[in-house]
């Protein structure tokens, strides 16, 4: 699985599989982002597309049923294939637009353990920018768990460097 762990509190997630077990040949997670608005990141193994399996659809605008299906109310914006869970993980986090309000679209990099104290930019950066910030400078945060807030202070990305 991808590491590291993000953190989706807050948002509803719907998915057509118990838990952690993925045994069929085709699965969803659709991830609710604000009213109407879903990122869906699926994997079908049964279809020609062999060689790229993981598709991850960002805002569609879409609304799920009572039956576990979803109902079309408008149009995908994006739509990306992948070789790896990685890439479409990766994919799906790149861009702030596609899991931030307006007017929050930024992070901050913080210590858990002192979250007052602000790393790297002060005015907030992307998630994937705030990633590699940490990996960069893994000899100033080592022994300590560093976390990517929201300005609500949200977590969106944990991790204990070592």
């Amino acid at each position: 699985m991808y590491e590291p762990h993000f953190f989706l509190r807050g948002c509803e997630i719907i998915t057509n599989f118990d838990g952690n077990e993925i045994d069929n040949g085709c699965w969803y997670c659709i991830v609710k982002i604000r009213e109407h608005v879903y990122t869906v990141l699926a994997y079908d193994h049964t279809c020609d597309s062999e060689d790229k399996p993981f598709v991850v659809n960002c805002d569609w605008s879409f609304i799920a049923t009572a039956q576990g299906g979803i109902a079309n109310i408008g149009f995908f914006a994006e739509c990306e294939e992948f070789e790896n869970l990685e890439e479409a993980f990766y994919y799906m986090v790149k861009e702030p637009s596609r899991y931030y309000q307006n007017s929050t679209n930024y992070v901050r990099i913080v210590d858990k353990d002192s979250p007052e104290e602000v790393y790297g930019w002060k005015e907030g950066c992307g998630l994937i920018e705030g990633i590699a910030f940490i990996k960069e400078h893994e000899d100033w945060f080592t022994g300590k768990t560093m976390q990517i807030v929201l300005a609500d202070k949200t977590v969106l990305y944990q991790r204990k460097v070592s």
